[in-house]
Parts: C-alpha cells; sequence; structure tokens
C-alpha cells in the first residue's frame, strides 16, 4: 500500500503500544516506533515529523490521516476486514483502530487544522513545530521558521509521519494549569486537554477544514459543556468557544440564539451569560421572576419567561438583554413551560392535557401527551376511557391527524424534537432508557441514534435547519452527530468533552 502522507488532529490512547502501532504500519503503511524517541519534532529526520502522542482516557481523540488515493485505501482497508464508513462526499471515510480510537482517512491535502492566533500566550497548550524543509508548498526562506500549533488536538502536515503511541498512568498526567510552563523547543509540553488554563471570560478560535460534515450553509451549532460555549461554523470550519467557568454553574441550561449571541440561562442558578459572537461574556438579570426556563420566542432575540406578578402569572415576551417586548400571555396557577416547539411557542402541561402558549393566547393541544414537537409536525400520544394508547401525528398547518404505527413506551414528557421538514422525530425510547430513537414520521420505523451514559431532564437534542443532522448532548459522552440521511453517526472534528445542552442558529 503506498505510504499516507498527511496527519492531523493526533493524540491517541493505548493500552499495547507495540500491538496499535503494528496496525497503523500494516494497515496504513505508516511507519511506526514505539521507545527511544523524545517526543520533540525533528523535521530532519529523514523527511519525516516525529510526535508524540498521550492517553486521553477511554473515548481517545480523533487521528486524521491524509491519504494518496482515498478509494484505494477504503479498498483495502475492506478488503482487510476493516468496516469503513465512507462519507457521501467522497472527501472523508470514518473507522476504528483495534483499541477503539476513531480515525478519519481524507485525500491529501484536503485541508489541515490551525490556530487562529500564533504564539505561545494565547491560553492554549501550544508547541513550536519546524516547517518541513522538504514540503514545496512553503516559500523559500521559511524552512526552519516556526509555526504555533496546539497540541489538542495536535495538528501536523507531514510527508509521512512516524506514529508514537506512549502510554502514561492516570496519575502522571500533568494538571493543565496556569502555573503550567509554556512549551518551547527544549522543553515540550505533554498534550493535556486545556480545561483550565483560560481565564474565565477568554474567547478562543480553531480553525479547522471548511465545509465541516459537508456543510455549505451559514447554519451554526452552539453546544453549552457547564465551563463553556462552544460555537461550531460548519461551512467556515470555525469553532470558538468562550470560557463560562463559575463554581455556581453546572447542570443543563437554557440556551437561546439571538442574531448576534447567545442568551446561557443554567437551570436553578440565578447567573445568567449573555455571550455575545467573538466577544467576551457578560452577565444579564435573570430572565422572569419566578425561576422558570428561558424558552426561544416567535422572532429571532426573543424568550419567554414566565413571570409572576400581583398574584397572576403569565408568560412574558423578552429581548435578550430582558427588555419586554410587549406582549404578555395570562396562565393558571400550575402550567409549567416545558419546551419549545421550534416556531416561537412553548408547551405546558396542565389540567386536562396539553397546551401551547404563544402570542396569540392559551390553546389546547391534545388530551394525551406531546411527545417531540418541532415548527411544523407534532408527535403526540393519545389514549382512550379505557387507555389504550396510539402514536399520533398532526401537521400544524392543515390540523390533519394519522395514528402512527408503533409502540407508545415513549416518555409522556416532552423531551423529543420534530425535524423541520416533518420527517423524523428523536426522542429517549423510555423514561428509564437512555437509548436515544429517530422515528420515521411517515412508517413508524425506528432507529437506534445512541445509548447516553446519563440523560438529564431538561437536555433536548436539536436538528440542523435541513433536518440532515441530529445533535444529542451527552453529559459525560460528549456531542453525537446523527445523519439521518444515511442513518449513522459521524464524529465531528472538534473535542467536546461533555455538552449539557446545545442549540441551532439558522443562517442569515
Amino acid at each position: 500500500m503506498e505510504q499516507a502522507n498527511g496527519i492531523g488532529e493526533v493524540l491517541l490512547r493505548a493500552d499495547d503500544p507495540e500491538e496499535l502501532s503494528g496496525w497503523y504500519a500494516e494497515r496504513l503503511g505508516l511507519d511506526t516506533a514505539v521507545e527511544g524517541l523524545s517526543g520533540e519534532p525533528e523535521p530532519g529526520h529523514g523527511g519525516r515529523a516525529v510526535f508524540t502522542a498521550a492517553v486521553t482516557g477511554p473515548r481517545g481523540w480523533a487521528l486524521t490521516i491524509g491519504v494518496p488515493d482515498l478509494d484505494a485505501t477504503v479498498g483495502a482497508l475492506r478488503e482487510a476486514g476493516v468496516a469503513v464508513d465512507a462519507d457521501p462526499d467522497g472527501r472523508f471515510a470514518h473507522l476504528h483502530d483495534p483499541e477503539g480510537n476513531p480515525v478519519r482517512l481524507c485525500r491529501a491535502g484536503t485541508g489541515r487544522a490551525r490556530p487562529e492566533a500564533p504564539g505561545p500566550d494565547t491560553g492554549g497548550y501550544l508547541r513550536p513545530l519546524d516547517n518541513d524543509p522538504a514540503d514545496p508548498a512553503e516559500p523559500a526562506g521559511t524552512a526552519r521558521r516556526h509555526r504555533w500549533l496546539p497540541l489538542v488536538p495536535i495538528a501536523l502536515a507531514a510527508v509521512v509521519a512516524v506514529v508514537v503511541t506512549t502510554i502514561l498512568d492516570s496519575g502522571d498526567q500533568p494538571e493543565a494549569t496556569e502555573q503550567s510552563p509554556p512549551a518551547t523547543t527544549t522543553q515540550a509540553a505533554l498534550p493535556v486537554a486545556p480545561t483550565s488554563s483560560a481565564a474565565p471570560g477568554a474567547v478562543r478560535v480553531e480553525r479547522h477544514e471548511p465545509e465541516m460534515l459537508g456543510v455549505t450553509a451559514g447554519w451554526e451549532l452552539f453546544a453549552y459543556t457547564g465551563l463553556e460555549l462552544v460555537r461550531i461554523e460548519f461551512a467556515e470550519g470555525r469553532i470558538t468557544r468562550t470560557e463560562l467557568r463559575a463554581a455556581e454553574m453546572s447542570g443543563p441550561a437554557q440556551l437561546v440564539a439571538g442574531p448576534r449571541g447567545v442568551l446561557v440561562q443554567p437551570e436553578g442558578d440565578t447567573t445568567t451569560w449573555y455571550v455575545p459572537d467573538g466577544k467576551p461574556p457578560r452577565t444579564v438579570p435573570a430572565a422572569g421572576t419566578s425561576g422558570g426556563p428561558a424558552l426561544p420566542g416567535p422572532e429571532p432575540g426573543t424568550l419567554w419567561v414566565p413571570v409572576h406578578t400581583n398574584g397572576q402569572a403569565h408568560l412574558e415576551l423578552t429581548r435578550l438583554s430582558g427588555e419586554p417586548v410587549g406582549t404578555s400571555v395570562p396562565i393558571p396557577e400550575g402550567f409549567w413551560p416545558s419546551a419549545s416547539d421550534g416556531a416561537g411557542t412553548v408547551f405546558g402541561q396542565h389540567t386536562g392535557g396539553t397546551y401551547r402558549a404563544g402570542t396569540d393566547g392559551l390553546h389546547r393541544v391534545t388530551t394525551g401527551a406531546v411527545v417531540a414537537a418541532g415548527p411544523t409536525h407534532l408527535l403526540l400520544v393519545e389514549c382512550d376511557d379505557r387507555a389504550r394508547c396510539s402514536r399520533v401525528v398532526v401537521d400544524r398547518d392543515s390540523g390533519a391527524r394519522r395514528t402512527l404505527p408503533g409502540t407508545t413506551d415513549a416518555s409522556f414528557g416532552l423531551s423529543g424534537v420534530v425535524s423541520p421538514d416533518g420527517a423524523f422525530a428523536a426522542l429517549p425510547s423510555s423514561a428509564s432508557n437512555l437509548t436515544y430513537q429517530l422515528i420515521d414520521l411517515r412508517s413508524g420505523a425506528e432507529h437506534t441514534v445512541v445509548e447516553l451514559t446519563e440523560l438529564h431532564s431538561g437536555q433536548h437534542p436539536v436538528f440542523s435547519p435541513d433536518s440532515r443532522w441530529l445533535f444529542v448532548p451527552d453529559s459525560t459522552g460528549g456531542l453525537v452527530a446523527y445523519d439521518t440521511r444515511e442513518q449513522h453517526m459521524r464524529y465531528l472534528p472538534v473535542e467536546i468533552s461533555s455538552v449539557d445542552q446545545v442549540a441551532v442558529r439558522a443562517g442569515s
């Protein structure tokens, strides 16, 4: 097999370094070494770049390898019995090595990750890497010029890569503290996640290859981790991380995306943040007076908040700044808005069923339960007077109703979402089961998306505006991206260790 000729985004986990190195040598044609290397880049080492990868825990990190002929490499791997998932656009392929590390193959020269800001004082862990003197893409006279590349993930471009897998006991991994010395050419920083080195409010930008997941439209995804807000611009290949670390912030949060920023309101917390695009966050008054959720309103940059004044409860429409818009909807005592429907109204339970609250007041939707909602369709569970229940799909424009085949085991709480095109609903398979299901609203067929390690009642998945992608937050497992067209998970080229909530902002 022709050797792979480019490598990027590297941080490997290995229980058996020799065996794993042998797999990369045999299956992908990489030169490998297990010991006797300093871990420092050696651009003059036979035209090869040498690096060290360290333990990251059981999930590992994605390894991206450039290959001269992607189709041939995929064919050879499949012939050897390796399961490979090729993207429809033919630019990337995904697989797992024998120890479960996700590996992505790309056509050589497709792109590389790079940091936005140079220099060792950008808040992350950085290591200088000499340019490969044999790289024809570099102008003359710059062969020895240092580039600053982030250690997590390490981004390397080389003619041939030598994979060095290193085992570290978990107790030997250094803490990412502000006292840690910066990396230099004589003292390399170990590749650990910079989870606590940035000051609160710091904004860090990472550059990746454009059109991540093949997305060309301008919509964006926001992910809240409890420590930071991560903004993912797929088409641009740009990741922006805004530090939100505070001792009292933990657990799920409400995210409301506006045209130029995002409101972050952790549940049960008095601290509410407004994060302007590309700028440090600022605290704003907590939405509402009843400690309830802040849910998206009918116009971008507006939200519904529960307010209780003079003995009367109502929902008030405000701007993200907290300024009232002028619309208020009276609600009965005991009505609690539980979720947004993607169309600017909210749902809540009360005596007699499930109700919708919006600018036109309060209206009962069903005597049963809304288990998934979207801008065009609803998925209900309704029962007769003998508790025989069925699933019902409702077209919100026409009011047309039809029974959907299948079981009604799903939790009766509004914990699911319906795709914008009305084709799918995503929701937990039951109240006690952490398996997320994708339900085809035309046939009733169910597909398992992911088995979560933890699920909070306030967490909800989101669909992309084109309904192609489903993003599921996992408090311990990270961010799950599911391709509804191909019906399998895909890996994002960005590490997010845990996600408490997600939100999507449509492109302008």
